[in-house]
C-alpha cells in the first residue's frame, strides 16, 4: 500500500498507509478548501486532494511498482509544502546539486515537521549522488603539524618514554591479533581524568606507525572533547560541526603532519546538545562511510558516567577499551563500567599510572605512568 503523509498548515497530522491516512485528512479538513489539508504520496511525490478521495497510482493499478524516492519526489514536496519558507530556492538548488550539507542548512529555519519530512525524502537521492569518502580523496583535507605540549605527551616524540611507547605497541599487537577483529574501537573510562583521551591518542599514533594501516581518531566527546588540545590542533571544524550540517566530512578531517597514515576529527566547539547529534542518522551514516576509507577508527567517547552520551557514541563501535587509573578511578564505578559494556564488545582494560605487571617495573610517560592489562 502506498505510504502517504498529511499536512495542514505545514504541520504533519498523519502518516502511514493511504487507507489509514485518508480518513484522518478528510476528518480534519472535511471538504473545505480553506482547511489547507494536503495529502502527499511519499514514494512518487504525487499530491492527492483528500476531498476527492482519489487513490494514488499504487492503489489504482494492481502490481504497480513504486519508484524509489528521488529528487523529483522531494522537489514536488518542497514545491507544495515549503515554497513559502525562507531558504526554499537554496534548498532546491542544493537538492539538485546533490549537496546534502547545503540542503540541511537551507531547511534549518523551517517548521520541524516540514524540514524532517523533506530531509527524509531527499536522503536516498543524496546517498545515490555522493559516494563515500575514499582515501584517494584525502588530498583536499587540510594537513597540520602536531604541536603536543609536555603536559599532553604523545608518542614517539619524547625518546625518554620508550617504555610507555612499548606499552602502547603491546596494546596494538593484542588488538591486531584479537579474534574479535575490530575495525571501529571505542575508548572510554568510568570517570573523567582516567586518561582515556591520552590513551586513544597514543593508540591511534601507535597504529599509524604501521606503514600499511590508515587510521582515524575521532573525538566524540562533544561536551568536553580533548583531542584538539592533546595534539595542539584547532578545535574546529570538527565532528559537532559536521553533525550540525555546518561543514563537509572533508572539512572536519585533519591529516597529521608527522603521521602520514593518521587523520583526526576533533570534537568541534563544545555542544550543549550532544545527545541529539549522536542520536541521528547523520552520525551513524558518517561512521558507515568512514569504514570504507580507514582500516582502523578510534573513537574517544565520553566517560561512562555521562550515560546517554556514552551509549549513543558506543553503538558505532565494534568493541570497547576501558581506561582506568590507579588511585584515581572509583572501584564501584569501574565495576559498574565493566558490567555495562556488553561482553561481546569488551576488548580489554588499559590501566594508567600503574605498575608494570609483566616486567615488575613502572613505565613512566611524561606526567603520568601507563601500562596495560588485558582481561
Amino acid at each position: 500500500m502506498a505510504h502517504c503523509t498529511a499536512f495542514q498548515n505545514n504541520r504533519r497530522i498523519a502518516s502511514g498507509d493511504f487507507a489509514e491516512v485518508l480518513p484522518v485528512a478528510q476528518a480534519i479538513g472535511g471538504r473545505r478548501p480553506e482547511a489547507n489539508v494536503l495529502l502527499f504520496d511519499d514514494e512518487t511525490g504525487e499530491l492527492i486532494d483528500p476531498r476527492s478521495g482519489k487513490a494514488p497510482a499504487a492503489e489504482l493499478r494492481p502490481g504497480y511498482q513504486q519508484p524509489r524516492r528521488s529528487k523529483e519526489a522531494a522537489y514536488r514536496f518542497l514545491a507544495a509544502i515549503a515554497s513559502s519558507e525562507p531558504g526554499f530556492e537554496a534548498a532546491v538548488s542544493a537538492l539538485f546539486a546533490g549537496d546534502q550539507t547545503a540542503f540541511e542548512r537551507a531547511s534549518q529555519a523551517w517548521p520541524v515537521d516540514v524540514s524532517d519530512h523533506a530531509r527524509k525524502l531527499a536522503a536516498p537521492a543524496f546517498r545515490g549522488d555522493k559516494p563515500a569518502l575514499r582515501l584517494g580523496g584525502l588530498e583536499s583535507v587540510r594537513r597540520l603539524e602536531i604541536r603536543a605540549s609536555f603536559q599532553r605527551p604523545i608518542l614517539p616524540f619524547n625518546l625518554q618514554d620508550a617504555a610507555a611507547s612499548e606499552g602502547y605497541r603491546r596494546i596494538r599487537t593484542r588488538l591486531l591479533l584479537s579474534k574479535a577483529n575490530p575495525q571501529v574501537i571505542v575508548v572510554t573510562s568510568p570517570n573523567p581524568g582516567d586518561g582515556k583521551t591520552l590513551t586513544s591518542a597514543n593508540l591511534a599514533c601507535a597504529f599509524a606507525l604501521q606503514p600499511d594501516l590508515n587510521v582515524l581518531l575521532i573525538d566524540a566527546d562533544l561536551r568536553m572533547g580533548g583531542i584538539a588540545a592533546t595534539f595542539g590542533m584547532p578545535r574546529g571544524p570538527g565532528l559537532g560541526d559536521y553533525l550540525d550540517g555546518r561543514c563537509t566530512v572533508e572539512d572536519a578531517l585533519i591529516r597529521a603532519g608527522q603521521f602520514p597514515n593518521l587523520c583526526l576529527m576533533t570534537s568541534g566547539e563544545h555542544r550543549s546538545n550532544p545527545v541529539e547529534l549522536l542520536d541521528s542518522a547523520r552520525w551513524r551514516n558518517l561512521i558507515a562511510g568512514l569504514r570504507q576509507s580507514f582500516q582502523f577508527i578510534f573513537i574517544d567517547v565520553p566517560p561512562m558516567e555521562i550515560l546517554a552520551d556514552y551509549e549513543l557514541a558506543e553503538q558505532a563501535g565494534d568493541g570497547a577499551l576501558l581506561v582506568v587509573r590507579e588511585n584515581h578511578t572509583d572501584r564501584r564505578a569501574m565495576r559498574n563500567a565493566l558490567a555495562a559494556i556488553p561482553k561481546g564488545k569488551m576488548l580489554g582494560v588499559v590501566m594508567n599510572d600503574a605498575a608494570d605487571f609483566f616486567a615488575g617495573k613502572r613505565a613512566v610517560y611524561g606526567y603520568r605512568e601507563a601500562e596495560t592489562v588485558q582481561p
